[in-house]
């Protein structure tokens, strides 16, 4: 074989006519709109093709003007400076305004400079935590436990998300809610993340905590309760809520629609749908705490409201060829492949699209009514492209890419919605 035609095969390797959904080279996240199934050559193709039209438009046209009236014009001349540019502070200078009776342990500037080693960096001065200290903090950490204090209420979580029932780019992620959930549903800090320890199962190991309490004292803060669990959630991984005001932006548009959710998680969609008063909310999982904590929110918030609740303990896939039920819209979240774990058994990303996505794309047309359409949460990992195996997925079967807005604030991370 031929350079050249090694090199037309590996073009199409991953063109729309040959698609290979578990393989996630397959699948890049397209910015400009473009099928995410394209092979390179397209891809090229279609961005000339839209840089063509773009420019075609008057708008097009003036900028082009504009850009070439400003190329055309002569550059001022560099500005010379005269004055030497300061220095940047050092370690030995940062070291030399630090209190010299203070204990001093050496200042470490690593190559991210915020939280702790920005503190380190500043110049504050770590110290050693005496064995008092460290008993008394596990002891208190054991104690109080991982459930934090309950501060909100239905009416202040009704009222919080009031001022979320908008739509905006990045979606809103405010903390209403984000307290109450914690208390409703308590299990999940017994969830395990990447093959972590939960964080339920943490605060009884000594030497994690004692980790945790050295770190913070070395980085010259006070260790406190607060701080120490703040650190422990970060370190095991805990599963996190989607955000109640994120889902309640969502569903705004949707009031007085039927909508279905395959994966209740952590509730944060439920609570939005009470929130945002949509005609009514039906959800199943595998986990019968989560269904429980739902009919608990459904408790809380009926009296805000007309939205009916229905929450099912059984597996989506059964829920969704045996319900006679029509809805208008299909709102989730699935699963993250490989990262966090809801009791489905999905351990790698081959799996993950075999057991959940690929029935969830098969099966949504079944419960939708005519002109439905499904609303999906996706988060690009370090080594699987999940957002955008899910949009070539959806594509792929049938589905047209109607939007898609940012979730959050790490690149990868999106809400997509599809239209049937």
């Amino acid at each position: 074989m031929t350079t050249e035609s090694t090199e037309s095969t590996d073009k199409k390797r991953f063109c729309k006519n040959h698609p290979d959904l578990t393989d996630p080279a397959a699948f890049t996240i397209r910015k400009n709109g473009f099928c995410p199934n394209l092979c390179r050559e397209c891809e090229r193709t279609a961005a000339r093709a839209a840089r063509r039209r773009r420019y075609a438009t008057p708008e097009g046209k003036q900028a082009i003007k504009t850009q070439n009236a400003n190329y055309r014009k002569p550059k001022p001349a560099p500005e010379v400076k005269t004055t030497p540019r300061p220095r940047p502070a050092t370690i030995q200078s940062v070291q030399s305004t630090m209190d010299e009776s203070a204990p001093r342990k050496r200042v470490f500037v690593g190559p991210n400079r915020t939280g702790f080693d920005r503190d380190r960096a500043h110049g504050k001065a770590g110290f050693e935590v005496p064995e008092e200290m460290y008993l008394r903090l596990i002891e208190q950490t054991r104690s109080t436990g991982v459930v934090p204090l309950l501060k909100e209420t239905p009416q202040s979580v009704f009222t919080g998300l009031q001022k979320s029932l908008k739509v905006t780019d990045p979606l809103p992620q405010t903390l209403s809610g984000l307290n109450y959930l914690d208390n409703v549903f308590s299990h999940r800090f017994d969830a395990k993340t990447s093959g972590q320890f939960s964080l339920s199962e943490v605060i009884h190991d000594d030497v994690s905590v004692r980790k945790i309490i050295k770190y913070i004292a070395d980085s010259g803060r006070e260790p406190s309760h607060k701080i120490i669990m703040r650190n422990l959630q970060f370190t095991c991984m805990a599963p996190s809520h989607f955000f109640p005001s994120a889902a309640t932006a969502i569903l705004s548009e949707m009031v007085g629609l039927d909508i279905f959710d395959p994966f209740l998680g952590w509730g944060g969609r439920a609570l939005g749908a009470y929130a945002a008063g949509v005609k009514s909310y039906t959800g199943t999982d595998l986990q019968e705490k989560s269904v429980i904590s739902c009919e608990k929110i459904k408790t809380d918030f009926s009296a805000f409201n007309q939205t009916v609740g229905e929450f099912h303990h059984s597996d989506f896939v059964k829920f969704m060829n045996e319900t006679e039920r029509k809805f208008d819209c299909v709102f989730t979240s699935p699963p993250f492949a490989g990262t966090e774990d809801y009791g489905s058994g999905v351990s790698n990303i081959r799996t993950w699209v075999e057991q959940i996505i690929v029935p969830l794309v098969a099966n949504c047309k079944k419960v939708l009514k005519p002109g439905g359409k499904v609303v999906v949460h996706g988060q690009d990992s370090k080594s699987v492209p999940v957002l955008s195996i899910l949009i070539g997925t959806f594509m792929t079967a049938g589905y047209k890419l109607e939007r898609e807005v940012v979730y959050g604030r790490r690149e990868g991370q999106a809400v997509t919605s599809f239209t049937t």
